[in-house]
């Protein structure tokens, strides 16, 4: 759901995060989530609004970075694992 400038700035006054851990998440987010399909082909301005869209939203929770890292680092770990076989 894309979010209105609006939403977004009634978002970030209700918020508890401090606008630093807002912009640490986002930050995070996006070096996690850049090289899927769904952010593959936006343009930089539309990955910041759409991290900080998923950030506000409460998708990108301290615990999904985490399962996200940890999901890719394993897929990481059995790729080179494929490649070391060869």
């Amino acid at each position: 759901m894309a979010l209105t400038q609006e939403q977004l700035d009634a978002l970030l006054l209700d918020t508890d995060l401090g606008r630093y851990d807002i912009v640490r998440r986002a930050i995070d987010w996006i070096q996690l989530k850049k090289k899927t399909e769904e952010y593959r082909k936006l343009s930089a301005v539309e990955i910041i609004k759409k991290s900080l869209e998923d950030v506000m939203e409460g998708k990108a929770t301290r615990e999904a970075i985490v399962e996200l890292r940890n999901t890719q680092r394993e897929k990481e770990r059995k790729l080179e694992e494929e490649m070391a076989k060869l």
